[in-house]
């Protein structure tokens, strides 16, 4: 198993953290909760949440998100656009307080991403886990998947159900949508061409596999297995409602 870094421990404790899963940086950012039978999961503070994930986080993903709720922790009035130029503008900081592994995770971000983990830091490493776990299981029921074939339906599917399953359906639908959202126009995106099909084709069976999955948590379950999660995806694929491109 692996284990969590004495510093991120220290951390996560010296943090005082008692902050809840969803923590806004003021109330014009706050996202309302689409199923209020969610709230008690979305209680978890962080250090439970990085307890109960360590498999599937990488020290990176744990950095960034102590970083972010140290900053609004520190100055609570600040703006999530300030927050977000504190992290991209002075990484010094941040290899003073042994994140110097943040900026990977951070990088790797769309814009819209960026604003989303910073609004919902704990949230975010559920989102992480929740695509360590897709991938695991996409690798395991399609192991020679590619971008537009049914695997990669499933791989988008399933990753929108865990997401529902642990933050909500709404916060899975902000957190995938921004995924897909990279900032640039259809026109550019028309240009790209992989695997035979352009930018906005992939795109469009991304957000229609994704809702898919999203479908696939319903409001009544007890907290299914991830495994009950993928039989449906994959009933929903044989069932012909995935959007599929490379056949």
């Amino acid at each position: 198993m692996k284990k969590i870094t004495s510093t991120a421990l220290a951390l996560t404790l010296a943090l005082s953290i008692g902050a809840q899963t969803s923590l806004a940086a003021g109330k014009e950012d706050k996202i309302p909760i689409e199923n209020p039978g969610l709230e008690q999961l979305q209680g978890k503070d962080i250090y439970t949440i990085i307890e109960e994930n360590q498999d599937f986080l990488t020290q990176e993903d744990i950095d960034l998100s102590l970083l972010i709720i140290k900053i609004k922790d520190e100055n609570p009035l600040i703006s999530t656009e300030e927050i977000i130029g504190l992290v991209q503008s002075d990484f010094s900081d941040i290899s003073a307080l042994s994140f110097e592994s943040a900026g990977k995770t951070w990088t790797n971000l769309t814009a819209a991403e960026k604003k989303l983990v910073v609004l919902f830091p704990a949230d975010a490493l559920l989102v992480k886990a929740a695509q360590s776990k897709t991938d695991k299981l996409t690798s395991e029921r399609y192991p020679k998947w590619k971008d537009g074939d049914k695997g990669n339906a499933f791989r988008h599917a399933l990753w929108n159900a865990i997401m529902s399953k642990d933050i909500g359906k709404y916060l899975a639908e902000q957190f995938a949508t921004a995924h897909e959202d990279h900032g640039v126009t259809d026109a550019v995106l028309k240009k790209e061409v992989w695997n035979g099909f352009n930018g906005v084709q992939h795109k469009n069976m991304d957000l229609h596999n994704n809702q898919m999955g999203r479908d696939c948590f319903y409001w009544y379950d007890l907290l299914p297995f991830d495994t009950t999660l993928a039989d449906r995806v994959d009933e929903k694929i044989k069932n012909g409602e995935a959007k599929i491109l490379v056949k």
